[in-house]
């Protein structure tokens, strides 16, 4: 017969720490549910105004001041009234900073690691989507169908792919985390952007319909 585990009781200073939290858990719980929802929404944006045509994005990319103090207020933002340039900033230096980085930092250490080889790739790829949960999994297929479209057309807009990947890694990883890898040590930045590359190509893309 199976033997029940049963849970101790929280004590009385956990209960009270428990209750005085409970609203400012169940607000940041709120703000990264809409913080995640509205990367969702601005990227499938770009993508269906095939944005991805104008490398300017990714050159340029810049926060529109206006348009992060509208979202703050309204909780939502009519994209059709800022340039795809200020999208992509809104996304890259705005959303995703306050959020944090879809791909865990430790995911850096494994791939600049001197010991990391192309066998590696596997077990990095299962790590990033079985520590992600359904919303952040749904942003990153989606941020690679970004890149991928980008790529596909590089002839057309002169980006090429490795460019693409250094502009696209600060999305993955955040962009303190990279500035602060490429300043410290660069060599070990481009070495990421060089694997990454390879391990991008073994991620699900999924599809964005």
């Amino acid at each position: 017969m199976p033997v029940r585990a049963i849970e101790k009781k929280p004590t009385l200073l956990k209960r009270v720490a428990n209750f005085i939290c409970y609203p400012f858990i169940k607000h940041r719980k709120q703000k990264t549910q809409l913080y995640t929802t509205e990367v969702t929404n601005a990227l499938l944006y770009l993508i269906n105004k095939q944005a991805y045509l104008n490398k300017q994005i990714f050159m340029h990319a810049r926060l529109n001041t206006d348009m992060k103090e509208n979202f703050k207020q309204f909780e939502c933002i009519d994209y059709t009234r800022y340039s795809h340039e200020d999208i992509f900033g809104f996304v890259k230096l705005y959303l995703l900073k306050e959020l944090g980085p879809p791909v865990k930092s430790s995911i850096i250490k494994r791939i600049i690691d001197s010991k990391y080889d192309k066998t590696h790739i596997p077990g990095i790829v299962k790590d990033i989507f079985t520590n992600s949960n359904l919303y952040t999994i749904r942003n990153l297929q989606i941020m690679f169908c970004l890149l991928i479209y980008t790529y596909k057309i590089f002839n057309y807009n002169s980006i090429s792919g490795m460019f693409l990947v250094g502009a696209f890694i600060p999305l993955f990883f955040g962009e303190k985390e990279i500035l602060r890898l490429k300043k410290k040590n660069p060599q070990k930045y481009f070495t990421l952007i060089n694997r990454w590359n390879d391990i991008i190509k073994y991620l699900p893309k999924g599809s964005i319909h």
